[in-house]
């Protein structure tokens, strides 16, 4: 596999491999948006886990308006899109710098990719800990950006030479 890689490298040159490296990191960002989007937010902002949440700072869910708790999920979840979308136009901000081969666009990929790769080992090892189960999201993630890391890291090794 990385015999592949490496001759695939070689002939596509530093332009298109920034390129690719963007696109491919940019397609792992945005399965993570729609997946956390779709599945894990509305999974984590349950009516439950927020009424539980009201509990622990010591206020009684039952005094409330079912329509404020409602509202209230709602601005939570809302909060969480948004944050989502601002991760997403940064990145692309920063894949665009990487695309017209700025050094601190290919320092900083690098190390986003490395610890994108690194956290989602983290998810396959959850398990052991508790009910969790990473879903095949992760694992697809996970290899497409520990290729990126792989293309960058690979590129600033050949240009140091």
């Amino acid at each position: 596999m990385i015999l592949i890689l490496n001759n695939y490298l070689d002939k596509i040159g530093k332009k298109k491999c920034l390129l690719q490296s963007a696109a491919l990191s940019f397609s792992a960002d945005i399965l993570l948006v729609i997946y956390m989007a779709k599945v894990m937010i509305p999974k984590i902002l349950s009516k439950d886990l927020v009424l539980t949440a009201l509990k622990l700072q010591g206020l009684n869910p039952e005094t409330l308006n079912p329509m404020y708790l409602q509202e209230l999920i709602s601005v939570m979840q809302i909060s969480s899109y948004t944050m989502l979308a601002i991760f997403l136009l940064y990145n692309c901000v920063i894949y665009f710098f990487l695309t017209r081969s700025k050094k601190w666009a290919l320092t900083y990929i690098k190390g986003y990719a490395f610890s994108a790769a690194i956290l989602s080992v983290f998810e396959f090892i959850a398990p052991l800990f508790s009910n969790y189960r990473p879903g095949f999201i992760t694992a697809i993630t996970f290899i497409m950006y520990l290729i990126t890391f792989y293309m960058l890291r690979r590129l600033k090794q050949s240009e140091e030479k």
